[in-house]
């Protein structure tokens, strides 16, 4: 038997018999102890980041929630439990939960045409008609980020590929998805949300639109200081903003006890505290792969809503959610009966989910009886493995730059400048030399071999590195093909500003006869000023430079929106 204090010690440390684990009442997590409080404090302080909340479930419910770090940073005012973070895509589980529900109704099935429920919808489908399916799914081969309501008069949206064959992640589905709930279930999205999933479960913090009657109690949250850069650890941050968002893409803020709440129905595969949620062959079919492995990632298929991944033989869902100024995650182990979510008041490029993995781990190792798994590096961005990009790497005019590997980093020199490369996302690395702070350090990797002798998943060689309108080809490697010259029509390169927090800037460089933009994603020409985003096969993103004035664009259109050209006040030429 132990005491009260004693308990929730054990709480803190995460390593409570399994017998108390589920029977831990949540707390504040005020002055709480232990292994995983220890790793996030660690955590926050190497990545930068303000502050973060925590919650952790299992079958009876919460077992845990904790706050961390500041949500006023100036003022030292620190985070707490009751603070809303916007949990972004986590949301797209909910609505996905409330399709299901719709169709234990017999009020739709998913193969049937969105255009049945709604006709209005303003997209073409040239590549064969999309599903309810193919939104849940993100495989309907539209766009990601499409305004429902652009306020462009006669604007469609087009596929690149058939519904069904490939997964590109669409933020726009989710949100019509929203309006189709809201046609069937003849309410407002945010009240089906109430009624059908917060009110059951419990989850009375829980607001399921971010708007301004929640807004004193959303954290304060930061953004990068300077927004036509890409983020590098230690940039200044800046206060955000008020945001309004309401579609089904990412509209709930919540507490990490409510997220623990809804995170114990799914480890009870739909069941709620007082009655089922989703039926079992419902929850069957939300926990399933219904796109392949590395849809999600590597090794993660998705699901409706959820990615689903099989780890040491546990069934993993996950999802991650980004917000202009809040990064989140969720995972939940199914098999071993544990769910861990975690928020950041900050958007600085990255998600936490190696707080909410670690979490797991803890829980499972001693429900299992094992020892504790060794924590994670804290620099969430540490690279394994240097080896792939050590070298010397040259240009066209016999600039040389040294590549070596360092403690979860890279170390690069060029000329007299020497700098630490931390890594961003696949293959994109952040320089900690200001002047170098405006494009991330690019590695390219050889193209798949089209040959009798290729192997599936082969690892390809890096072959270049590229820095903005800058290409060096690495020493003894074959360098990729260069586009003819002359070939990028004149007026294009520049900085491209929108005031939409969405969207933020946006600056084309030419390199090598092609345009990049921020100098890492190509674009391919589809007509005189018209782009595709290359960066994935058949993706439907695309760029459009608008309004010539003296043979320069003024404008540049994306799906998201509309970007204007702007003085380029920060580019200088690098000196060594």
């Amino acid at each position: 038997m132990v005491n009260r204090r004693e308990l929730l010690t054990l709480a803190g440390s995460l390593y409570a018999a399994p017998a108390l684990a589920a029977s831990v009442r949540p707390t504040s997590g005020d002055g709480v102890s232990g292994s995983l409080g220890q790793y996030i404090e660690l955590y926050l302080r190497t990545m930068e980041a303000p502050g973060l909340t925590l919650g952790l479930a299992g079958a009876d419910g919460p077992i845990h929630t904790q706050a961390f770090g500041f949500v006023d940073v100036a003022a030292r005012v620190r985070v707490t439990t009751a603070h809303l973070f916007e949990i972004g895509s986590i949301s797209k589980s909910f609505v996905a939960v409330i399709m299901l529900q719709l169709r234990e109704e017999g009020r739709l099935g998913f193969d049937q045409y969105i255009t049945r429920y709604l006709p209005w919808l303003p997209i073409e489908t040239d590549y064969g008609p999309i599903q309810i399916e193919h939104l849940l799914t993100h495989s309907s081969g539209l766009a990601e980020s499409i305004p429902l309501f652009s306020g462009q008069t006669g604007i469609r949206y087009r596929q690149s590929f058939a519904p069904g064959t490939r997964f590109h992640y669409c933020n726009f589905g989710y949100a019509v998805l929203g309006l189709l709930i809201e046609k069937l279930d003849g309410r407002p999205l945010q009240l089906a949300l109430r009624k059908r999933i917060l009110e059951p479960l419990g989850m009375t913090d829980t607001a399921p639109t971010i708007a301004s009657p929640v807004r004193a109690r959303i954290a304060q949250s930061y953004v990068p200081l300077q927004d036509d850069r890409p983020y590098r650890r230690g940039a200044p941050l800046a206060v955000a903003s008020n945001v309004t968002f309401e579609d089904g893409s990412g509209c709930i803020a919540s507490t990490p006890l409510d997220m623990a709440r809804y995170m114990s129905m799914f480890i009870n595969r739909g069941a709620g505290p007082t009655r089922r949620i989703l039926q079992e062959a419902s929850f069957k079919s939300l926990a399933s792969a219904h796109m392949p492995p590395g849809a999600f990632g590597p090794n993660a298929g998705y699901g409706y809503g959820l990615a689903v991944e099989q780890l040491d033989g546990h069934t993993i869902l996950w999802h991650t959610g980004g917000m202009v100024s809040f990064a989140s995650a969720i995972h939940i182990d199914l098999d071993a009966g544990f769910g861990a979510f975690a928020s950041i008041n900050a958007m600085q490029g990255y998600r936490p989910n190696a707080v909410a993995r670690h979490a797991l781990g803890l829980l499972r190792a001693r429900k299992e009886d094992k020892p504790r798994p060794e924590a994670p590096s804290a620099d969430q961005n540490a690279l394994s493995d240097p080896t792939d990009y050590e070298g010397t790497y040259v240009n066209e005019a016999g600039e040389r730059i040294e590549v070596a590997g360092g403690n979860g980093v890279l170390l690069l020199s060029i000329g007299s400048k020497r700098m630490t490369l931390r890594l961003q996302e696949d293959e994109q690395f952040m320089a900690d030399e200001q002047d170098y702070e405006l494009f991330p350090w690019v590695f390219g990797r050889a193209p798949a071999r089209a040959t009798a002798g290729a192997t599936e998943g082969e690892k390809r060689p890096v072959i270049e590195l590229s820095w903005g309108p800058r290409w060096y080809g690495r020493t003894g490697h074959e360098p990729s093909a260069a586009g003819q010259p002359g070939q990028v029509p004149q007026g294009l390169v520049g900085l491209y500003y929108s005031e939409n927090p969405w969207i933020g800037s946006l600056r084309v460089v030419e390199r090598r006869g092609s345009l990049w933009l921020n100098g890492a994603t190509p674009l391919e020409p589809l007509g005189d000023y018209l782009f595709r985003f290359a960066d994935e096969p058949a993706s439907p993103e695309t760029a459009e430079f608008l309004e010539f004035v003296d043979g320069e664009a003024q404008l540049l259109r994306v799906v998201e929106g509309e970007l204007r050209r702007v003085p380029d006040l920060s580019w200088r030429p690098v000196a060594d």
